[in-house]
């Protein structure tokens, strides 16, 4: 693949509004943990989520600048019917990602 074809769009919202970024990353990982791990050894930026971005030692670089929210769905037959494990899952899944607007 030669540099050309490996590009990727970074949209970015900051306070002079949204920004559409074009990089060309050494290396394109779909695991943040791998990606927190090239970034901690200094091969570059990761863009982590909040989730996973607070409990590293990473800098954020650009605290002004964030990536749009992106949707995220739990389907499940009904709160009232839900088992107690799926109920707890989601808590845990709310906590941890942050999504106290879901409470």
């Amino acid at each position: 693949m030669s540099h050309e074809e490996t590009g990727q769009i970074w949209n970015l919202t900051g306070p002079s509004g949204s920004k559409r970024i074009e990089i060309f990353p050494k290396a394109a990982v779909n695991d943040f943990a791998v990606l927190e791990l090239l970034a901690l050894k200094g091969l570059g930026l990761a863009l982590l989520p909040n989730y996973v971005a607070r409990q590293s030692k990473l800098i954020r670089v650009l605290p002004e600048w964030s990536y749009p929210p992106v949707e995220l769905h739990a389907v499940y037959p009904s709160r009232r019917g839900a088992m107690p494990k799926t109920r707890a899952f989601l808590d845990w899944l709310i906590h941890e990602l942050d999504l106290q607007s879901l409470r």
